[in-house]
């Protein structure tokens, strides 16, 4: 079976979203949305190529393959990457897709981002 290409994926980030939203709902959890997709890049007079800074060159935001997400647990909004909720949620975003990858497990950290895989970038 061939690889999913762009436009598939981007759909499986989207319906693998649906997912993650009723799970969360149902387990007393409210989310909302963060940043989403993002301009990559735009040429000053001269040429240059500068980036909107917020995301790192390459991200999949650019791609429309990554979304932040906003957690509230009780009312309450958790900012700590490290909190319990972020890694059940995260566990259970893997497990919608072999392609799924939930940025608490990268080095950076970032607990609050769930994207799809798209050429070996999560």
């Amino acid at each position: 079976m061939p690889e999913p290409n762009l436009s598939e994926r981007q759909r499986l980030l989207v319906k693998c979203l649906g997912e993650l939203f009723q799970y969360a709902t149902q387990q007393g959890y409210d989310l909302t949305l963060g940043e989403g997709h993002v301009e990559e890049k735009r040429r000053t007079r001269t040429g240059q190529i500068v980036f909107d800074g917020v995301h790192k060159l390459g991200s999949l935001h650019y791609l429309r393959l990554a979304l932040d997400l906003n957690l509230w647990v009780s009312g309450t909004y958790i900012t700590d990457g490290g909190n319990p909720v972020w890694a059940e949620l995260g566990a259970y975003w893997e497990s919608l897709d072999r392609l799924a990858r939930w940025g608490g497990r990268f080095r950076s950290g970032d607990a609050n981002h769930v994207s799809i895989e798209w050429q070996g970038k999560a």
